[in-house]
């Protein structure tokens, strides 16, 4: 009998310690997405230069939170899904919580620029991938998916 109680309660205890993951669909009611993530690449004097951009698309100021001193990740890849530049590379960052805030109608941005070389060596001609990301891990203090903060752009290197 005291065996069936005991693992009775494990099973009542387990049960009760599920994980509680609270997304942002980043959607309002009208479909509208509430914050609007942007990429935009250009390539100036042989130098690729990015632009991440974030837009409150709502009449409330939003508080974003960044787990750490990087707020954005831009990583280029080749033809052949080879990583050719990553900002983060030889980088470091302090580990603290950042906060940001964003007005209502606001942008924020973030830029950064490449010599689009690897190894000394210039990039060879032909299409890569840009995949920008903002790392915000929580809005208004709710957690956000960060994959909805991810935006990608074909460019072409002559």
């Amino acid at each position: 009998m005291v065996s069936k109680f005991i693992i009775l309660m494990s099973i009542i205890v387990i049960g009760g310690c599920g994980t509680s993951n609270q997304t942002n669909d980043n959607q309002g009611e009208d479909g509208k997405k509430m914050v609007s993530t942007n990429i935009s690449v250009s390539e100036l004097n042989s130098k690729l230069m990015f632009e991440l951009s974030l837009t409150n698309n709502t009449d409330e100021h939003k508080q974003l939170q960044f787990p750490s001193g990087q707020q954005f990740e831009i990583t280029v890849i080749d033809e052949n899904d080879n990583i050719v530049y990553r900002y983060s590379d030889g980088k470091m960052f302090t580990m603290a919580i950042v906060m940001k805030e964003l007005k209502s109608s606001e942008t924020l941005n973030w830029s950064e620029e490449w010599d689009m070389k690897v190894n000394g060596e210039r990039i060879s001609a032909g299409t890569y991938t840009t995949i920008g990301e903002l790392q915000i891990m929580a809005i208004n203090e709710e957690n956000v998916e960060r994959d909805q903060f991810k935006v990608e752009k074909s460019i072409t290197v002559e």
